[in-house]
């Protein structure tokens, strides 16, 4: 089995903190499928901060014979995406995406090209961002090598206009059946970790931990999912920040399923500043 992406490492102790997270916003999802395998994706945002609402409009379609997936989006930012993804065509294991980003009233444009090849002890990938507009093109690799369990990797990314390097990413980790453990350091100053348990079948529980070596301060949180029953999860955290964050999820029945969640401020509990959010998931 292939090592996770340099951009997956950690994410299960990260899904516990963020996903279902909301704060402040509303969120609506709802995908369908057409008989022929057609996608449809429909999703939208309302910012309770500043009133602003954004949606998006994505269809997918899947050309077996060639392992091609094509998508579409369309924006309120009036943008207009396209991708191109090429699965195991070249070689087992390998991806290859072209992407488009067209702003057409302004003219402005983007493109992307993502490369990744994946084996038993490795997961490699580069991208090539081409903007014209922000210095031109960057590029950004990773190599995550494993055995046994135990992950390292390291991510660069380049700026070939500017003749320099942007960030340096390095990560050691361990991924076992039950816990996982991840470590990053990046350009050498900033540190973090994450450790993430499934306590039990019902229980995950995760930490996470971030500081910089020209601070003393430091981020720590302590987060959980509780899954009740199949259908309701409770999840919570609590930093050293005293913020404390809490959110219900419940499927109502096998296609949609409610989000509710909250922030509150321990440090300023009676002065307000409490956040709610709720998302809305719809797949038929």
């Amino acid at each position: 089995m292939a090592p996770p992406a340099f951009a997956d490492l950690g994410k299960q102790a990260r899904d516990v903190f963020s996903k279902n997270f909301h704060f402040g916003k509303v969120k609506f999802d709802c995908k369908s499928q057409t008989q022929n395998k057609v996608e449809f994706n429909v999703s939208g945002v309302s910012d309770n901060d500043n009133g602003c609402v954004s949606a998006n409009f994505e269809t997918k379609y899947f050309l077996k014979d060639r392992n091609c997936l094509l998508k579409q989006k369309w924006t309120t930012q009036n943008n207009l995406i396209s991708e191109v993804q090429f699965d195991d065509y070249f070689a087992k294991g390998s991806r290859f995406i072209l992407n488009t980003n067209l702003e057409p009233q302004s003219g402005k444009k983007s493109f992307a090209l993502k490369s990744s090849m994946k084996g038993d002890y490795f997961n490699a990938n580069t991208n090539f961002d081409f903007d014209p507009l922000k210095n031109g093109a960057k590029v950004n690799s990773a190599l995550v090598l494993g055995q046994n369990g135990w992950l390292t990797g390291a991510r660069i990314a380049f700026s070939p206009q500017l003749g320099k390097i942007e960030q340096t990413d390095f990560s050691v980790g361990y991924l076992g059946s039950d816990f996982h453990i991840h470590t990053n350091v990046t350009d050498g100053k900033k540190y973090s970790g994450s450790v993430f348990h499934k306590v039990s079948p019902d229980l995950d529980v995760a930490i996470n931990i971030a500081f910089e070596s020209a601070e003393t301060a430091s981020n720590l949180g302590i987060g959980c999912l509780y899954r009740m029953d199949p259908d309701t999860h409770l999840k919570a955290n609590v930093n050293n920040k005293n913020k404390i964050g809490l959110a219900l999820i419940r499927k109502l029945n096998p296609g949609i399923t409610v989000s509710l969640c909250a922030m509150i401020d321990g440090k300023n509990f009676n002065h307000g500043g409490h956040r709610i959010g709720m998302g809305i998931d719809i797949c038929a």
